[in-house]
């Protein structure tokens, strides 16, 4: 190792510019062969690289570097970041009973996700629990529905929590979009009708409408007359339901209201700060265990105002990235 460390400068001279040139060459053929199995070798291979690092282009002119070699490492250099989301789910969960937690754009970025496409009507179902219409094709919350398959280990299971669901249960395949988070407690039967006409149903072609679960994802910002400040938010559901924000660091639970139980309210004890150029990606995870009752509502007002939580409304709610909402009006 030695040897070739004191006589680098013997190869960078132009004395023996052709002495380099016969030793690339011999180094080729012996990578070939690859022989080059033994530490010192390496060593060696590593000095010439760097002996070339020196070089000009006569040595690509030469042939040396071939198309395959030169190739090597591009998928590491290239730059290319690949968007969490997690995966196949949005809200990027990797094990059960987790509160959503993955990786988003500042809250204040201007740079938006990937573009999310717009699924067939067969796989669109608009406002199931009930809800206003979308003003615009840009406003809503975009979710997936998983349940529990009849037959299963951990059906009619009532100790499992809302990102059990997710682990246990089967992805419908269908897109749900949503207007708003404003569900007062209720009955709840009719199941999910997909924009076809068809209803989505589980393994044994039975409509769904209990042991299910619904994984929204959205961006909440101010309406030009909502005034800025520290806002407080709220959570109504039956049955469990968790709220997480992004921001700026990630995604942390703001409110935890999960569990299987009647309708809830729970107000988080984190503050929020919110001006007009506030831009936070949200995410609500929300189960239905046994039917038939059903609550889902998110709720805020201004820290110390003394006012009382109220739904947020419709237009404060924005599709992720450049989704489009296909049951806007």
């Amino acid at each position: 190792m030695n040897h070739y460390q004191d006589n680098l400068a013997y190869w960078m001279s132009d004395e023996y510019s052709g002495v380099r040139m016969k030793y690339v060459a011999k180094a080729h053929r012996a990578f070939d062969r690859s022989i080059f199995s033994k530490c010192e070798n390496w060593v060696f291979l590593g000095v010439l690289f760097t002996v070339l690092s020196g070089c000009n282009d006569s040595f690509v002119k030469a042939g040396f570097f071939t198309a395959k070699q030169s190739g090597v490492g591009s998928a590491q250099d290239s730059g290319v970041t690949v968007s969490a989301p997690e995966s196949s789910s949005p809200t990027g969960i990797s094990g059960p009973s987790q509160p959503p937690g993955s990786t988003a754009p500042n809250p204040t970025a201007s740079s938006a996700p990937l573009p999310v496409p717009v699924p067939s009507p067969s796989a669109v179902v608009c406002n199931p629990l009930g809800s206003t219409t979308a003003s615009t094709s840009t406003n809503g919350l975009q979710g997936s529905l998983f349940y529990l398959e009849p037959g299963s280990a951990q059906y009619a299971n009532t100790n499992l929590k809302v990102m059990d669901y997710k682990v246990y249960g089967k992805n419908s395949g269908v897109a749900l979009y949503v207007n708003d988070l404003n569900v007062p407690a209720r009955s709840f039967d009719q199941g999910f009708p997909a924009s076809s006409g068809k209803m989505v149903t589980d393994a044994n072609g039975k409509s769904i409408f209990e042991w299910f679960a619904i994984y929204y994802d959205s961006v909440l910002k101010l309406a030009p007359s909502d005034a800025a400040g520290d806002y407080e938010f709220a959570l109504n559901s039956d049955d469990g339901s968790i709220l997480s924000m992004d921001l700026g660091t990630g995604f942390e639970v703001i409110i935890n209201n999960d569990g299987a139980h009647a309708p809830t309210f729970k107000a988080g004890v984190k503050a929020v700060s919110l001006s007009g150029k506030s831009v936070v990606p949200i995410r609500v995870a929300y189960f239905q265990g046994p039917k038939y009752q059903i609550a889902l509502q998110l709720e805020w007002r201004i820290k110390g105002s003394g006012a009382q939580f109220v739904p947020i409304p419709a237009a404060n709610y924005f599709l992720p990235g450049v989704a489009v909402n296909p049951c806007a009006k």
